[in-house]
């Protein structure tokens, strides 16, 4: 498991009061972990943790832990936003 994915599964357990072994790449935020306002809790603390800004038309784009995890991978080792993911990433559906 890589860094960014390990800091991601835990700000989202964290975020929604779960378990780290709850989730999966699959995992989906408004219909399996009934996210609302804990969503934008999520996004600012990953845009603190990793030390970027997501901006709002991207992070309607993440659906998942997947797409997340992904996108955030992308961020911190491209500096830029790449979108959309690979479509092996789970939850893109373009």
């Amino acid at each position: 498991m890589n860094l960014v994915f390990n800091k991601v599964m835990a700000i989202v357990a964290n975020t929604f009061d779960v378990s780290v072994g709850s989730l999966s790449l699959e995992t989906r935020f408004l219909e399996e972990l009934n996210a609302s306002l804990n969503f934008t809790e999520m996004i600012m603390a990953c845009e603190e943790a990793f030390d970027i800004a997501i901006p709002d038309e991207d992070a309607e784009k993440l659906l998942t832990v997947g797409l997340l995890a992904a996108y955030l991978e992308a961020r911190v080792h491209a500096g830029s936003a790449v979108w959309p993911p690979p479509p092996k990433i789970a939850g893109y559906d373009s």
